[in-house]
């Protein structure tokens, strides 16, 4: 019953992420809100192009860019902490 556990401590023995700071947390949570947002939309595209129009269309590609922009700079924010997690200097010995 508890073999996967010992082979998945023998395959990864390190944690695989860093604890969460509140940039990165905010950053995650506005990237899952943009996308929530843009998929809200696209799922009711006729009816909102109805009502919005223009600025529809708009608001569309502001958050497209949005998130062209926001993606890779979380990205590497957090492969970063990642890695400074993984390389930091351990006293636990």
């Amino acid at each position: 019953m508890n073999t996967w556990r010992i082979r998945l401590r023998a395959f990864a023995p390190v944690p695989l992420a860093a604890p969460e700071s509140r940039p990165l947390r905010n950053m995650r949570l506005s990237m899952l809100g943009a996308l929530a947002l843009l998929g809200a939309i696209c799922l009711f595209w006729s009816d909102f192009i109805e009502v919005a129009g223009i600025f529809g269309v708009a608001l569309v590609a502001a958050l497209v860019v949005y998130l062209a922009v926001l993606v890779p700079v979380w990205l590497c924010r957090k492969i970063h902490a990642d890695d400074a997690w993984l390389l930091r200097e351990r006293h636990d010995d």
